[in-house]
């Protein structure tokens, strides 16, 4: 008698296995498809299949691109993790495993018997042409002698029935019979290679055919899969020739009726067909092994592109590159406003651009795909700060320079109408002053000194409407000279920081 075991315990325990077998056919599941996902462009489905061979998991993974096509990849299971099998001759030994599991391999070949049973379906087709298509050979004289144009027919049709008919109907005649030789022929030719292809596929030793594509590789497939075909083609062929004697006028009673109707069995040549279809269908996935291996092989190539692209190395180094290509933007974007103003920040920011793009190691060991992305979100982000930074000053500075100029020739005109006026001569006093402040500012003071020529403009409009004066077009000397400064000063910020 066993140990008293109490219910709750029992199911306890059933319990918790299933939840644990739950929990690691997710995890196992999971872990597959982001490894998979690693292959994939945004808006890809995939399907996966998984075979254990000698041991080991291996899935294979279809997945469906967006243009329609499809590529297959095989992922192979190393620990807790997965692996691509990327080269051609791993693939191919996988390819190899499966048809083994799945019971193919060149002993799939027919066997003796098998093409034995084969030849006995086409020979069963073949023995339903006696009566009526040898019996209207026999008629003619077709039998003894051949019948291939209208002088060989004429001469085969040697017997009384045959003559009365050549003399009464002539050519008519004589070309339904060499139509029907012709077909005749053609089904004997056929039958014939057939029978020869049959005999060459089947697997009296399939050694002999593992040994040859051991030296040949894929060519003995090829020659394998051709025989096949070539059967296939002559079984439809002799389909064919058999249904233009069936339509031949010369056995038709609703024509002359000659001869007997043909009356073919058919069932023979169905068998022998669905027979050989059976035996290629067991062999062809192993016949498709190198072409099957070029074409995953090719997929795989394609896809490993896609996966480094989102591997860590492979990010990083698209980073790399994209990096370089917008620090060039970006401090062509930051010379231009520094050109005009000055911006510590800027500069700043530039130089730690230039710094921890210098300091991107794609080659490091333990480089993590987080912090490649980490960087990238950075990088970005600090890029596009100074560009708009850098725009921002540039388009500041040129709209005070602008509005600036117009002030000064609106100052002038009303200077030379005012002349003496201590007014006049205040607003003249401070478009001087702008224009020094001009000269090379802080980033910082453009938006004081854009206010300031505002306020500027608003003076000389109420001094213009208090005197009555218009505007001129002149500048004046101290402004000239302000704007020789500012151009000199830029200049030389400019060659600074492009030294650096």
């Amino acid at each position: 008698m066993g140990l008293p075991v109490g219910g709750n315990s029992v199911k306890a325990v059933f319990l918790s296995s299933i939840f644990f077998l739950f929990f690691v056919s997710t995890a196992f599941a999971d872990s597959v498809n982001s490894e998979i996902s690693m292959f994939m462009s945004q808006g890809e489905t995939f399907t996966k299949e998984l075979h254990v061979i000698s041991g080991v998991n291996y899935y294979f993974v279809k997945i469906a691109g967006l243009n329609g096509s499809s590529d297959t990849i095989i992922l192979r299971g190393v620990g807790d993790d997965w692996e691509i099998v990327s080269s051609a001759q791993d693939i191919r030994s996988v390819l190899y495993g499966k048809a083994v599991n799945e019971n193919v391999s060149y002993a799939n070949l027919p066997s003796a018997a098998e093409r034995d049973q084969i030849w006995a379906a086409l020979l069963a087709f073949n023995d339903s042409r006696k009566r009526g298509e040898g019996g209207c050979f026999e008629l003619i004289g077709m039998d003894r002698f051949p019948c291939f144009d209208l002088d060989s027919c004429w001469r085969a049709c040697y017997t009384p029935a045959c003559q009365t008919m050549k003399l009464g109907s002539g050519a008519f005649f004589l070309n339904w019979a060499k139509a029907m030789w012709l077909n005749a022929s053609a089904i004997d030719g056929n039958l014939s290679d057939a029978k020869v292809r049959l005999y060459a596929v089947s697997a009296d030793d399939p050694g002999d055919w593992e040994r040859c594509n051991a030296v040949l590789g894929d060519e003995c497939n090829s020659a394998i899969e051709a025989d096949f075909q070539a059967i296939f083609s002559d079984i439809a062929a002799i389909r064919l020739s058999a249904g233009n004697n069936e339509a031949n006028e010369i056995q038709l009673r609703e024509a002359i009726g000659f001869c007997y109707p043909m009356a073919y069995e058919y069932n023979g040549l169905i068998n022998a067909s669905a027979m050989i279809s059976r035996e290629f269908d067991q062999i062809k996935p192993f016949l498709d092994l190198n072409r099957t291996t070029s074409s995953i092989f090719e997929s795989t190539a394609r896809r490993n592109v896609v996966g480094e692209g989102k591997s860590a190395k492979g990010l990083c180094t698209a980073v790399l590159a994209e990096g370089s290509t917008m620090l060039v933007q970006v401090k062509a974007k930051a010379n231009r406003a520094l050109f005009v103003a000055s911006s510590q920040e800027i500069l700043l920011k530039v130089r730690g651009l230039e710094s921890s793009l210098a300091g991107l190691d794609c080659e490091e060991p333990d480089l993590e795909l987080a912090d490649v992305r980490e960087f990238n979100s950075s990088f970005t982000q600090t890029a596009a700060e100074v560009e708009a930074e850098s725009d921002n000053i540039s388009s500041g500075y040129r709209q005070a320079s602008e509005e600036l100029s117009a002030l000064n020739a609106t100052v002038t005109s009303l200077v030379q109408a005012n002349s003496g006026g201590a007014q006049a001569a205040g607003l003249q006093a401070n478009v001087s002053s702008l224009y020094s402040r001009m000269v090379m500012p802080q980033a910082a003071d453009l938006p004081g000194i854009q206010a300031d020529i505002e306020t500027t403009e608003a003076l000389a409009d109420e001094f213009a409407l208090a005197n009555g004066s218009g505007a001129g077009s002149s500048l004046l000397i101290p402004a000239l000279a302000a704007v020789l400064a500012i151009i000199v000063v830029a200049a030389g910020a400019f060659l600074y920081l492009k030294k650096k």
